[in-house]
């Protein structure tokens, strides 16, 4: 049974699998590049947001579970941040600092980070 990133297990190469997850030529990743219009094609499995391959899951499964949770307030306060000072934070706590606005701020609010100055 294949790795499932999305479900962050403990990866063991060729024997780890969530239980009821099943992979079928009909799932497809639906990922595709914006600049050369090339889809993924690999098998992927069902997120909240699709069906992804492991390459191009955005989100596990716990972090989608914590964006769920996340204050609109907390939100929008955010958004009042100018992007130097998200990635500023994100370099801080040793994450990554790439993606959109939205992506960075979705980050800081999964971890936690105190982003009030």
């Amino acid at each position: 049974m294949p790795y499932i990133k999305y479900y962050d297990v403990k990866n063991i190469p060729g024997v780890t699998c969530e239980t009821g997850i099943q992979l079928n030529e009909n799932n497809l990743c639906s990922y595709s590049c914006k600049k050369t219009l090339c889809k993924c094609n690999n098998l992927g499995y069902n997120t909240k947001h699709g069906f992804f391959c492991n390459k191009h899951i955005k989100y596990t499964f716990k972090e989608d579970e914590e964006i769920e949770k996340i204050d609109n307030k907390d939100l929008l306060n955010c958004k009042k941040l100018p992007i130097y000072q998200l990635k500023k934070l994100l370099k801080q706590n040793n994450l990554k600092q790439t993606g959109n606005k939205e992506d960075l701020i979705i980050r800081i609010l999964i971890n936690k980070i105190d982003y009030t100055i």
